[in-house]
């Protein structure tokens, strides 16, 4: 469960990125994803899934550990003054919810 490579292994339960094909396309394309308020939308749209595919099977599975990258990357765009507010503020709200997951999830339950 602890396997670094486990997202790309079983996959996500939808199609698109994974974490590491994500931060990847931002370290190599970070001029082509931020140079348009399309091309941030659509960035964005595919980060949102890659959580959600995250959190969703986390919620099946808590065992399941978050990759690091999906962390690394919600920073990097939170702090990347190229990208607009609503997308740096998109990603700082992800990144909320990946780090106290738990206690997303304990609200749910009660």
């Amino acid at each position: 469960m602890n396997d670094p490579n486990f997202w790309e292994k079983v996959g996500l339960p939808f199609k698109g990125y994974n974490a590491k094909q994500l931060l990847k396309k931002y370290r190599n394309k970070k001029n082509d994803v931020c140079d348009t308020k399309e091309h941030q939308s659509k960035f964005m749209k595919d980060v949102s899934h890659c959580v959600k595919g995250m959190l969703d099977a986390k919620t099946v599975d808590d065992r399941l550990t978050i990759d690091e990258e999906i962390y690394e990357l919600l920073k990097k765009i939170s702090k990347n003054r190229d990208f607009e507010d609503k997308y740096r503020n998109k990603a700082t709200v992800l990144l909320d919810k990946v780090l106290h997951f738990n206690d997303y999830r304990e609200q749910l339950i009660l």
